[in-house]
């Protein structure tokens, strides 16, 4: 394989007035991809009854996929900060990209010119917008709110005589972020965080005269929170804890059952018959994506050269139901992990450093029935060398 890429960059740094500053620019960028292989298959020829030899056949195979895109990707970036503790910021990006992708399947060599040959447009639209304030409360308190939208698509259609795929997939998101910070003392200082995220998705399959459809609505809240503790100077604790719900939801339960049509041909007419009702809902379910997660660190200095750290982490996620496995994929996850760790930073001389860690794991999976489930010690040991 051989790949080409050819970058370039173009900004403006502008300051109109002391509390106004702009930045706007261009990326553009041509990637070229070439692909190929060549190999060969073997295959064991069965020789007739009473020979005792078995002779092996090997014919050559090649294949190839090429693809040349090109995008450009405009950003612009604003701050303001006439306003005593508060300033607002924007940046948006927009990255449009346009290309071809030609491939063709195995073939032999010896017996064919090609294989099956298959062209692509490709199309790519990404557009990223976020909208925000920071503003400093007072000396112990700040709080940063945002808002942001999102946008990408991802298009290949088939052209010419060997058409290739068609496909498109497309996500719109918007949502908001909320992140407060306090500082009661000056050794400890809270960060809590709020997400909240919504948006649609629309796919489409083969062939460019089915046109697009909504396929999904997702949710996702996401609540955070980090405790920094630094008593003293040889010594630091943090905590932290997540709690994410998510949700991606199809046409269920408003599919309700689909009756069966079906016909039958005798030799004088055909017969339209109506069958039982099939269960639409059982295949088209929601998918969930909850999960927690926790964690604790705490490091101390040992001596001069020796730093020690505890840490805990915990993870759990309860979305999993195998009874759906009758009629759909479960596409929820279930599984429950603890980690245990000590570690240890030694530093031998200015240029050699050793990080060792020791622990336990227990991890039990739902999702595999228990069959993945594992646990046991662990052990890590590097060594940094500065040149």
């Amino acid at each position: 394989s051989a790949i080409k890429i050819f970058t370039g960059n173009f900004l403006i740094d502008y300051k109109p007035i002391n509390d106004l500053f702009i930045k706007v620019g261009i990326r553009a960028e041509n990637e070229d991809i070439k692909g190929a292989s060549n190999y060969n298959v073997i295959a064991v020829v069965t020789p007739p009854v009473g020979t005792p030899a078995t002779t092996v056949a090997t014919t050559p195979r090649v294949d190839f996929a090429n693809i040349n895109q090109h995008s450009t990707t405009p950003v612009v970036e604003l701050r303001y900060t006439g306003i005593q503790n508060l300033a607002f910021y924007f940046t948006g990006s927009k990255r449009s990209l346009d290309g071809t992708e030609n491939n063709t399947s195995s073939y032999n060599p010896l017996t064919a010119t090609a294989g099956t040959l298959a062209n692509n447009n490709l199309m790519e639209d990404h557009g990223d917008y976020t909208l925000g304030a920071n503003w400093q409360a007072c000396t112990a308190a700040s709080l940063r709110a945002e808002v942001f939208s999102k946008h990408h698509q991802f298009e290949s259609g088939g052209y010419g005589v060997n058409l290739g795929d068609y496909y498109l997939l497309d996500t719109q998101m918007k949502g908001m972020k909320i992140t407060g910070i306090v500082k009661p003392l000056a050794e400890l200082t809270s960060t809590t965080r709020y997400v909240y995220q919504t948006g649609k998705m629309q796919v489409t399959g083969f062939l460019p005269t089915y046109a697009a459809f909504d396929s999904g609505d997702v949710k996702n809240y996401n609540i955070g929170e980090t405790i920094d503790w630094v008593p003293n100077k040889a010594m630091y604790v943090q905590l932290n804890g997540n709690i994410v719900f998510n949700t991606i939801s199809t046409i269920y339960p408003r599919a309700g059952s689909t009756v069966a049509v079906y016909t039958t041909y005798t030799t004088s007419h055909a017969t339209v018959l109506t069958g039982a009702p099939y269960n639409t809902n059982g295949v088209l379910q929601n998918s969930n994506n909850n999960y927690v997660t926790g964690s604790a660190l705490m490091g101390f200095v040992a001596s001069k050269d020796d730093d020690v750290q505890f840490q805990y982490t915990y993870y759990k996620a309860n979305n999993g139901n195998a009874s759906l496995a009758a009629m759909t994929l479960p596409y929820g996850a279930a599984a429950e992990e603890n980690v245990v760790t000590v570690g240890l930073k030694h530093k031998f001389n200015a240029r050699l450093v050793m990080h060792a860690k020791v622990g336990y794991i227990d991890s039990k999976n739902d999702t595999t029935g228990g069959y993945t489930n594992f646990h046991g010690p662990l052990g890590y040991l590097s060594l940094d060398y500065a040149l």
